[in-house]
Parts: C-alpha cells; structure tokens; sequence
C-alpha cells in the first residue's frame, strides 16, 4: 500500500509539473504546431457527442504520435545509453501521467453519490477524458521539443535545430 502511495505522489508531481509548465520548452514548439492550428477550431465548435469524441480521439492520437516521434529523435541526438533511458524514463512517467488524468477527469463526469461500480458518467466524459489526457501528452511534447531544440542547435548548428512536427491530418474532420 505504501509504495502505491510513493507512486501515486510521484503520478501527481508529473502532472502538476506538465500542467504548470510555463517556460522556453512550452513556447518553443508553439509557433509552428500544426496539431493545435487544425484542431483548434474542431475542439472549440458545438457539436455532437459522437463528433466531438472523434476529434478527441484524434487529437489525443495526433499529440501521442508526436510525443513518440520527438522522443526518438531527442535519443538520436544522444551517444549514451544511460541519456537515452532518461528520455524514456520521462515518456514512461508522461504516458502514466496521462493516463492518471485520463481516469481523473471521469469523475469529474460521475455521479459522486454513487458508489464506484454502479457510478453513470456524463455523455461528455469520454471525450472530456480524452482531451485531457491529449492534453498532458501536448505538454510532454512541447517539453521535449525544447530539449531537442536546445540540443540540436548546439551540437548540430542552427540549419537543424527546429523540431519538424509530422502531423499532417485533417483536424479529425468527419468523413461524409
């Protein structure tokens, strides 16, 4: 019981640490972020339940994708073993920071004066849960961006140190 304590600390220091995050890191991948400048419109519409859950699924895939992607190319910019570890050391603890997020904004969808097991959610939660966990994955993201950023431009000149983001969808459009 003890050590599910130490881990859920360790869960709720990441995501505070992601969700506060405030410095060169989160602007760094800002201005040239295709996933944010298609989906921001798509999030922000009303639409419907169903709709709005695909582009949440979408969006949560696009920064996911992106979070593997820069996470590799952060570790090829590395010699060493034990400095690739700590990349993936902190997309282990991101993942499972989103996760924890994920599972977290549910309640805030649930019937509170319901036990657990026969809780009903909101028709919103499913979506509400995806975005936030998108949104811990975005954060993550933009972190490393500026940590690959930062590494490429000193050891590699300034001609590669822009990350180039691999999205290229459509904002998670329905197909008619």
């Amino acid at each position: 019981m003890h050590k599910q304590f130490e881990n859920w600390i360790f869960l709720t220091g990441i995501l505070l640490l992601l969700c506060s995050w405030s410095g060169s890191a989160a602007a760094a991948g800002t201005d040239h972020n295709p996933i944010d400048a298609v989906f921001s419109g798509r999030i922000t519409d009303a639409m419907s339940t169903p709709e709005r859950n695909y582009v949440a699924e979408k969006y949560l895939a696009a920064w996911k994708a992106e979070l593997d992607n820069v996470a590799d190319g952060l570790k090829n910019l590395y010699h060493f073993d034990a400095d690739k570890a700590r990349v993936d050391e902190y997309t282990t603890a991101c993942t499972q920071a989103a996760d924890a997020a994920y599972k977290l904004e549910w309640l805030n969808w649930a019937d509170r004066d319901a036990q657990p097991p026969q809780r009903k959610f909101g028709t919103g939660a499913s979506g509400a849960a995806m975005l936030m966990k998108a949104k811990v994955y975005r954060q993550a993201t933009l972190n490393l961006v500026g940590i690959y950023q930062g590494q490429a431009g000193r050891w590699q000149g300034d001609a590669n140190s822009e990350y180039l983001f691999i999205y290229s969808g459509d904002g998670g459009k329905l197909p008619r």
